[in-house]
């Protein structure tokens, strides 16, 4: 039993799956009140039903008692009332973000799985994410909408979830899919994309996902849109794209609305849709053409999985990843259409890739940009499904537009960033400033192991906020103003020994600023501890960066990524920076000029005793290092 104390919200809410036998009665979630005259309220839920949202009503002012019987509460919560969105709900079900070993920088739900990050937007004052969430285990499942705002990009507040599965999924065990991801644009009341604290409504864009479980070819994904005023609930979805024709892959997901792709063309404003797919090799554009790509240097092939080595598999020659280009019929996107305009771009540089996944396309700082993550690509790094960015022009006719590319590069150099989404915030400051960025947020995903699984453990956490921009074709990031302003604490003092120094790091996230002379060489060792290996051995488990002068180096020792190194794509190192958080480490290269974030865990997290230790050895140059404050 457990004593909930209702403070001002009206609403239970539990994602809850039966847990009784087959010809069991149907299972009951009940709230007594602590008011005798007041009768219990009860929620149902039978074999048939699997799994299912349970909302039951409560009074503002009550003290409740929830007993469960014959049902698992998966993720439940308080919802409703007043300030909601400043407030948020309360967890009932274990939130342990606040204890040692969770990150407390980054972003991470309370519990479970969590993936792509969707509908990223400012509105009214607050910073939206939502974002994939399976509220019933560790595991990726039928997809629900997840959803958090913010008011500075840094400290997150929990909301409802917005979006569920469709009915049939969460009765059929045999079916899978669900709210899969997508984008938002904030729009005034005529429809028009306008900057969102302008904007009197949030519409978003989305795949919705079937497909039997084991049965590949059974997949079936449309593009669907809703329309939210308040921020929090949204209108019923309709299917505004399907697949144009039968040449199209079934991976035809992701949309990713956009207005700027055609700055500085006559169609400027024009809203635009790209979704990820792939397409008939025979339709690509010969190399160098507009809307190919080149091969960039390095060894690369194709894999299913994380380990998969090079030669174990072959990749479909018939098919080559491509982002499909809607544009919308009318600036009013309540009356528009979407009609496809073509592939905006093919990935012909590098056939061994699947398909795309979680594109992205817009303008910037005078540059056409496309963004896409490279499903089932390895390459001699280590890294897999990493991805890629690509700048140039939209080339050809305005019928049928193609980017003509430029430049190309990869977005991350570790091991875990992907699905990337960017979003345009423009707005006017509490000081009067007027701000105009493009922020991107990644998920990071843990593809090869490195996270242990724990009951009070989230699986998948968010970078930090990153800020975009095109330097001489270059597509660069580093995180933006807030992170500095408001994560970066008190200066930590280093104890020096012979040609090292070493900060002792209480609260196990410490920000790094490395600033050596250029051409020098040094190394650092992030992080240490001890870990359980899986045959039961204990050993020393480590993640170093090492550079050379030209480029930076991640590696690790004792865990899953040892056989890996990942490397900056750069000629000269005069910086860097080194945001570690608990278990995630994300390293700036150049102010931004290459970027790479990688995972760690290990058993003594949860050791009373446990200091974080940054030792960094043979410096020719400074180092500060300061206390990277909780968010919590």
């Amino acid at each position: 039993m457990t004593i909930i104390n209702a403070d001002g919200y009206t609403a239970f809410e539990a994602f809850a799956e039966y847990s009784g036998g087959a010809n069991a009665a149907p299972a009951t979630l009940r709230l007594t009140p602590a008011n005798p005259n007041t009768p219990p309220i009860e929620a149902h839920l039978t074999a048939a039903d699997r799994r299912m949202r349970l909302t039951l009503p409560i009074k503002p002012g009550e003290q409740y008692a929830l007993r469960c019987e014959g049902l698992t509460l998966g993720f439940a919560y308080l919802t409703g009332g007043a300030n909601l969105l400043d407030r948020g709900i309360r967890i009932i079900t274990p939130d342990t973000r606040a204890t040692a070993h969770r990150p407390s920088a980054h972003f991470e739900p309370a519990q479970h799985w969590m993936n792509d990050p969707n509908g990223l937007c400012r509105f009214q004052g607050r910073y939206h994410m939502f974002y994939q969430f399976n509220p019933y285990g560790w595991q990726w499942d039928s997809m629900h909408w997840g959803h958090a705002v913010s008011r500075d990009l840094v400290h997150w507040t929990d909301l409802p979830i917005t979006l569920l599965p469709q009915e049939d999924l969460s009765r059929d065990g045999s079916l899978s899919g669900g709210a899969f991801s997508g984008s938002a644009v904030t729009v005034d009341e005529t429809g028009h994309i306008v900057p969102g604290d302008e904007a009197s409504a949030i519409r978003i864009f989305l795949t919705r996902h079937w497909e039997c479980r084991g049965d590949p070819g059974s997949v079936v994904e449309t593009q669907t849109t809703a329309i939210s005023t308040d921020g929090l609930s949204f209108s019923p979805e309709t299917t505004v794209i399907r697949r144009p024709s039968e040449d199209f892959g079934l991976d035809f997901r992701d949309p990713k609305a956009d207005n700027t792709l055609f700055d500085g063309t006559a169609l400027a404003g024009t809203p635009t849709i790209v979704v990820a797919t792939n397409l008939p090799s025979g339709e690509a554009p010969a190399a160098g053409d507009s809307g190919s790509t080149p091969r960039p240097e390095g060894e690369y092939w194709y894999g299913d999985g994380a380990f998969a080595a090079a030669g174990e598999q072959e990749p479909d020659p018939t098919r080559t990843p491509a982002l499909a280009l809607f544009r919308a019929t009318d600036t009013n996107l309540g009356k528009a259409a979407w009609e496809y305009a073509g592939p905006l771009l093919f990935e012909t540089g590098l056939a061994e890739t699947y398909t795309y996944e979680c594109p992205d396309a817009f303008s910037l700082d005078g540059s056409a940009v496309a963004v896409g993550s490279m499903m089932k690509l390895h390459d001699s790094t280590g890294r897999f499904q990493p991805i890629r960015w690509y700048t140039g022009v939209i080339a050809d006719s305005l019928d049928a537009p193609r980017l003509d590319v430029q430049h190309t590069g990869w977005c991350d150099f570790g091991s875990c960033y992907y699905a990337v989404q960017s979003f345009l915030d423009r707005h006017t400051s509490v000081n009067g400033t007027d701000v105009d960025r493009r922020i991107a947020i990644g998920w990071l995903c843990d593809w090869f192991g490195v996270r242990i699984e724990r009951p009070d453990y989230a699986n998948g956490v968010m970078s930090l906020p990153r800020e975009l921009h095109v330097v001489d074709g270059r597509l660069i990031s580093r995180p933006i103003q807030e992170v500095y302003d408001l994560l970066v604490g008190d200066v930590l003092t280093a104890t020096p020994a012979g040609n090292s120094n070493t900060f002792q790091v209480p609260n196990h996230a410490y920000y790094a600023d490395i600033r050596p002379e250029l051409g020098s060489a040094f190394s650092a060792t992030l992080v240490s501890g001890t870990r359980t290996q899986p045959d039961g051995a204990t050993a020393e488990v480590s993640l170093r960066l090492v550079s050379d002068g030209a480029a930076v180096h991640l590696t690790s020792t004792g865990l899953p990524t040892d056989r890996f190194d990942y490397v900056s794509a750069t000629k000269q190192i005069e910086r860097v920076e080194v945001f570690y958080d608990h278990g995630v480490a994300e390293v700036f290269v150049n102010n931004g000029e290459d970027a790479g974030a990688i995972l760690f865990d290990c058993d003594t997290v949860n050791a009373p005793d446990f200091t974080t230790e940054l030792t960094v050895t043979e410096l020719s140059g400074t180092i500060t290092v300061h206390e990277l404050r909780s968010t919590r």
